[in-house]
C-alpha cells in the first residue's frame, strides 16, 4: 500500500539541532553566516518549509536574530543552557520539548544542501518500517537527517557528543548524493561552497 510522506510528517516532529559550540569556527555565529544571500540556516528552513511536521523544534545555545525567520515558520526555539553537554544534550531538550508524538526527525542546521526529496524519501521508509530507525545513507556515511521512534531516544545518554550516531549500527539507510551532505564545520567550508555555486552559476 502506497505511503504518504505528508502523514508520516504529521506524526513526526522535526528537530533541529543549532546549539554547536562551533569551536573550528571562530568567534563568529556560524548558524548566521550568509550563504548565498541568506543566514546558512535559513537554508535548512527552506529545505522544511513545506513539510506537514507535527511539530518543530529549533535548538540553539544563544538567541540571534536569524531565528526571526524561524518563529514565523512556526518553529518553537528551545535555548540549551547545558550546550556544553555535546550534542545529545540538544537532541534531548528537543525531545522533551515535543507533544504526543511517534517519530522525530533529527537535522542538523548546518547542512544547507539538503532537498526537500530526501526528507520525502526518509518519510517514506519511515512509513513502511515505522519501528525501524531510518538514516541517510552515502559513501562511507550512514547518519542525519534520520528518524527515529520515540522509544528510541531512551537508549541515548543525556549528554555527550556524536548525537544519535551509536544507533546507526542498526538503522535502515535511505540513499543521497555524498555532496548533499557537505556541512559547515570551518570559514573555510563556507567560502568553499560560496564559490562553487558561483562558479556553477556562472557557466550557465
Amino acid at each position: 500500500m502506497p505511503v504518504d510522506p505528508q502523514k508520516i510528517a504529521a506524526r513526526t516532529a522535526l528537530i533541529l539541532l543549532g546549539a554547536g559550540a562551533s569551536r573550528r569556527f571562530g568567534a563568529q555565529d556560524k548558524l548566521g553566516q550568509p550563504l548565498w544571500g541568506r543566514p546558512l540556516a535559513h537554508h535548512a528552513l527552506r529545505a522544511h518549509s513545506g513539510l506537514n511536521w507535527a511539530e518543530k523544534i529549533l535548538v540553539c545555545s544563544t538567541p540571534a536574530e536569524w531565528h526571526g525567520a524561524f518563529s514565523e515558520a512556526g518553529f518553537n526555539i528551545l535555548t540549551n543552557p547545558t550546550a556544553d553537554g555535546g550534542m545529545l544534550s540538544s537532541l534531548q531538550l528537543g525531545a522533551k520539548g515535543t507533544g504526543e508524538v511517534s517519530h522525530f526527525c533529527i537535522c542538523l542546521a548546518d547542512m544547507p544542501l539538503i532537498r526537500p526529496e530526501h526528507l520525502l524519501a526518509l518519510l517514506t521508509a519511515s512509513g513502511q518500517h515505522p519501528d525501524r530507525i531510518i538514516a541517510t545513507e552515502s559513501t562511507d556515511y550512514i547518519g542525519v537527517p534520520t528518524i527515529l521512534p520515540r522509544q528510541a531516544i531512551d537508549l541515548l545518554p543525556q549528554r555527550g557528543e556524536g548525537g544519535a550516531r551509536r544507533l546507526m549500527s542498526g538503522a535502515l539507510g535511505v540513499p543521497t548524493p555524498l555532496e548533499d551532505l557537505s556541512d559547515i564545520d570551518t570559514m573555510r567550508d563556507l567560502e568553499r561552497l560560496e564559490t562553487h555555486q558561483n562558479a556553477q552559476d556562472s557557466s550557465l
